[in-house]
């Protein structure tokens, strides 16, 4: 599976209808089978994506077709297109709105970092509504889902049974996608190669390598990478002109 990426050395998390076509165009000629939309997608123009984890909202005007229109174009060209998502997640004042119980909680406190709090999938209202989220994208056509994970928890005790519990829950909620979407795709992303343990290798079909941006130093976290990945679930990145995130020009030198 050949996955075309806005956002590395490209978008940056800033698309919109005719930019992602364009690129789409482009992924398509070079024989690419899926075009993934990244971060950014459900914010509208002007705002700040992150502000809006947790909402998942359809309705951008970053896409003068409508979302569902932009999806039945990328279709069109013979791509399979795909979102990013990081599912696990809400933005801190996006859970304000939410109750309590919806949320990992250690000692009555919201688990998580500043920006990014724990949703509590062994609640079942929270996992209906995720379900009804990504359903509204995979009834337009989406069947490729990057989940991203970049923020991480952990407790001892009898914290971390339910902690256990949580990620359980997790997992079902993926399950219960695949058996009402058979040919559903979910890279693992985890902010760029975390979380690559047997549990996650056994519910999602790709496994992110790393998102290193050079590629002269890549060949050596591949290898190292299928001692516990298999060749076939591995998630190569492969950006064969180098641009940092700040813009500077790695073979440049500057």
């Amino acid at each position: 599976l050949l996955i075309f990426n806005d956002y590395m050395n490209c978008l940056w998390a800033d698309p919109d209808s005719q930019t992602c076509l364009s690129l789409a165009a482009l992924a398509a000629k070079v024989g690419a089978d899926a075009y993934v939309m990244d971060s950014g997608w459900f914010a509208r123009r002007g705002e700040d994506w992150s502000l809006h984890l947790g909402e998942w909202g359809t309705d951008s005007d970053r896409f003068e077709e409508g979302l569902g229109g932009f999806f039945r174009k990328i279709r069109e060209m013979g791509l399979v297109p795909g979102v990013w998502f990081e599912i696990e997640v809400c933005n801190s004042e996006v859970a304000e709105r939410f109750p309590a119980d919806w949320f990992v909680c250690s000692r009555g406190v919201k688990v998580g970092g500043k920006a990014r709090k724990f949703f509590n999938f062994t609640n079942p209202k929270v996992r209906t509504y995720l379900t009804e989220k990504i359903e509204a994208l995979l009834r337009m056509g989406v069947r490729v889902i990057k989940n991203d994970y970049n923020d991480s928890y952990s407790a001892r005790g009898e914290e971390a049974f339910r902690m256990q519990e949580n990620f359980r829950a997790f997992f079902e909620f993926f399950e219960s996608l695949y058996r009402r979407y058979p040919d559903l795709v979910v890279e693992n992303c985890g902010s760029g190669a975390m979380r690559s343990d047997g549990q996650m290798l056994n519910h999602f079909a790709l496994q992110s390598v790393s998102d290193q941006d050079d590629y002269r130093l890549y060949p050596s976290i591949v290898k190292g990478s299928l001692m516990n990945v298999l060749p076939e679930q591995l998630g190569i990145w492969c950006m064969p002109h180098p641009v940092h995130c700040s813009g500077r020009d790695l073979n440049a030198g500057t």
